[in-house]
């Protein structure tokens, strides 16, 4: 099923960007090398903890793909494709690309692809006892309504929060992981935490229970009370 989404997803994608839609992998060989680096620190940190090491024990690496996408972003695929947009790299930052490909290994890593499948899976179940419920019981016009309502209280009361957590969850430990990457001055986690304070200037004003990802000033704060876990590299010794 992820291989067969992700050959959908790049099939599109050529359709749309032509065919510099994948560039040449030598083009960007030290992404590529930056990203086997993530890989084992992140199976690394999970392994520490024997709750994770069983989950990720036979799993395999994720795998890399640079697709030039028309937006700044980075994806997760099921079969552990994870895809890095162009427009993500040059917007960017190396310690806030070694964030966000930190964030995508964690989800990987996480099944959060997979659970969120199944967070789907039972809100369709759920909104469909609802409606076999309320097709006995109601007329038409009140079935819509409790129909529509139970969609919208599922959507807002399960699936969103369980996205924001999952969010929350690869957040974590990506900021981890490019803190033990840029222990010797490399990259700087504190840079992440100005990146999404520089965001929240610039994002909807949309209330914290109808958000898919927690807003750019939360997560900022958040990754904040992380600093004293970390081990900072010394002022200006980031190169």
């Amino acid at each position: 099923m992820g291989n067969l989404a992700f050959q959908q997803w790049a099939m599109a994608l050529v359709s749309a960007m032509g065919e510099y839609a994948f560039p040449d992998r030598y083009e960007h060989s030290e992404v590529y090398e930056l990203f086997e680096k993530i890989v084992k620190t992140t199976k690394f940190r999970l392994s520490v903890e024997k709750q994770w090491y069983s989950c990720i024990s036979d799993m395999p690496d994720p795998q890399l793909v640079v697709a030039r996408c028309g937006e700044v972003n980075a994806y997760t695929f099921p079969g552990g494709q994870i895809v890095l947009c162009e427009e993500m790299m040059e917007a960017v930052d190396e310690s806030v690309l070694v964030f966000v490909l930190a964030h995508e290994v964690a989800h990987y890593y996480f099944r959060h692809t997979a659970e969120k499948i199944l967070a789907y899976f039972l809100q369709e179940i759920g909104i469909d006892l609802v409606r076999q419920w309320a097709s006995v019981r109601f007329d038409e016009r009140v079935y819509g309504v409790i129909v529509a309502a139970t969609g919208i209280l599922s959507q807002v009361g399960f699936v969103l929060p369980f996205n924001r957590m999952q969010e929350r969850e690869a957040d974590h430990l990506a900021f981890l992981v490019t803190a033990q990457l840029g222990a010797r001055g490399a990259y700087d986690p504190r840079e992440v935490i100005g990146w999404f304070e520089e965001l929240a200037y610039y994002e909807p004003n949309i209330p914290p229970f109808l958000r898919t990802h927690p807003s750019a000033s939360a997560r900022a704060y958040y990754l904040r009370g992380l600093l004293n876990e970390v081990n900072l590299p010394k002022s200006g010794s980031h190169e």
